[in-house]
């Protein structure tokens, strides 16, 4: 890259870029590689050895010196989408390729991967944790689980706070009040619209999250709800069937299934799915886009479990499907858009006609189901809003945020955790900053774009859904802006309309 001083024609600026994208895309398959096997436990490159050669690409400055220089001159549309891409990205680079940021990232992430939650000093798993907190009737071993995984709180909470005074620190040399303001711009987000989202969830759906409460409180036979109750009532007590009738080992046949008659082909995508324990409920990591994409999880028996890896799936789809041209331009739309893509396809699991076909469910038996998932959902964004405004409440160096992690959960869900319970062990905060308020969006897209399906093609998800998410959003890449794409789709700008009929249906 050392002839830059010979970019003189927009021919040759392109094939400055060329250059570069083919070295990030070696780099980001070393990247995959590297994070994959670690969190499967087997040897892996040295992910600081990594990072540090991907700063030699982006924080090269005379590469940026190409980019800013030719930003707003080419002529070419196409080349001009790439270079505002490459723009952004290498300037966001700065902060998220940092040395000292990478490392203390890299290392708290080791930490939540290593860690082993014990009660009474026998460990388990993450997933062994979770099944006390949805299936024990035992309260006080219910209570034991969930302080026996907020250890991981106190023990990286310091690192975290370091970690995001350190994120906050470097946006502010690039100009911004702090990282959110940063984040925000690079995402293409609004704060004030995305709080606006939150009251509107929470208001449109206070009545029956009050009348939930009450219910739980009644059903549980207790005078005050606490942290570890909620989700044992959500899937041991709500009317509902068994979690046992959502049989764990169909989810990828059933999927499969569901893929075809929605007009796809599972066994042609270079998808694979690998079970293990990690420390989310799925991941889906394109290792290379197009050609290798796999999916890590641990599922258990439960229709929830379909909800989480049918949204992984999704995932695989996108990353199996881009227009791979350019490799910053793969990825180059927001997080929250690649969630809607996975959101239209983990609506499946909602479907009535779904839940009667693959599980033989009567229709008192389909109506409990909805009704259970539209609860969990409300929970869901609930605890959406609160993880959001915490998140923010720390980069702008709230004092106590034991305090302020406790007043959100009450104002939000209704139930105050124990006094001085931890915060910092939601992974997203170490590993995808700013990136909560997306699985909220992710339903906002995929309802709007859901809606404007079944206006024109009659019903969801029918056999033109598979051919229609590919070509509007998944194919064009970032070659096409994300609101441009979601217009062509569907008629009309991203609204929270759709959301809030479901809400309230």
């Amino acid at each position: 890259m050392d002839d830059m001083q010979n970019i003189s024609t927009e021919t040759a600026f392109e094939a400055f870029l060329d250059k570069l994208d083919d070295t990030l895309k070696t780099i980001g398959y070393r990247r995959g590689i590297a994070s994959f096997n670690r969190l499967i436990g087997e040897p892996h490159e040295n992910l600081e050895k990594i990072n540090e050669d991907s700063m030699k690409v982006f924080l090269n400055d005379r590469h940026m010196d190409v980019i800013r220089h030719w930003k707003d001159k080419v002529t070419d549309p196409r080349t001009h989408r790439r270079t505002q891409i490459f723009y952004r990205d290498f300037l966001a680079a700065k902060v998220e390729n940092n040395p000292e940021l990478f490392k203390k990232a890299n290392d708290l992430e080791s930490v939540i991967v290593a860690f082993q939650p014990e009660i009474a000093a026998k460990s388990y798993s993450r997933s062994e944790l979770g099944q006390i907190l949805e299936s024990s009737p035992n309260r006080d071993l219910r209570k034991k689980a969930y302080w026996a995984g907020k250890k991981l709180d106190d023990d990286i909470e310091e690192g975290v706070k370091d970690l995001i005074q350190t994120r906050n620190s470097l946006a502010k040399k690039l100009g911004y009040k702090d990282y959110i303001e940063m984040g925000f711009f690079f995402q293409d987000l609004d704060e004030q619209e995305l709080r606006g989202l939150f009251d509107t969830v929470k208001k449109s759906t206070d009545l029956l999250w009050n009348e939930t409460l009450e219910n739980a409180r009644i059903k549980l036979g207790v005078e005050k709800l606490e942290t570890w109750d909620l989700g044992y009532y959500f899937h041991r007590l709500m009317p509902a069937p068994e979690p046992e009738r959502f049989p764990k080992a169909q989810i990828i046949p059933i999927f499969n299934k569901a893929l075809t008659s929605a007009g796809g082909n599972l066994e042609k995508l270079p998808i694979q799915v690998i079970v293990k324990d990690i420390p989310y409920g799925g991941l889906c990591m394109g290792i290379e886009y197009g050609k290798d994409i796999r999916i890590l999880a641990n599922p258990r028996d439960g229709l929830q479990w379909y909800d989480a890896l049918f949204h992984e799936f999704g995932h695989g789809i996108h990353g199996s499907l881009l227009d791979t041209s350019s490799y910053l331009v793969a990825s180059g739309d927001p997080a929250f858009f690649w969630e809607g893509v996975a959101g239209i396809f983990e609506r499946f699991v909602h479907q009535p006609a779904f839940l009667q076909e693959h599980f033989a469910l009567t229709p008192e038996e389909t109506e409990q189901m909805l009704f259970l998932n539209k609860i969990s959902r409300i929970a869901w964004f609930r605890r959406i809003a609160c993880t959001c405004l915490l998140e923010w409440s720390a980069y702008r160096n709230e004092k106590n945020l034991r305090e302020k992690h406790a007043d959100l959960l009450e104002e939000y869900t209704g139930i105050r955790p124990p006094e001085n319970s931890g915060w910092a062990g939601n992974t997203l905060f170490t590993t995808h900053p700013l990136y909560t308020q997306n699985y909220l969006l992710m339903d906002v897209m995929a309802l709007h774009t859901i809606k404007a399906f079944e206006n024109k093609f009659g019903r969801y998800p029918g056999p033109e859904l598979f051919n229609f998410v590919v070509s509007y959003y998944i194919r064009p890449a970032g070659w096409i802006p994300w609101r441009e794409k979601i217009q062509n789709a569907t008629g009309s700008l991203l609204s929270a309309d759709a959301l809030v009929d479901y809400l309230l249906s």
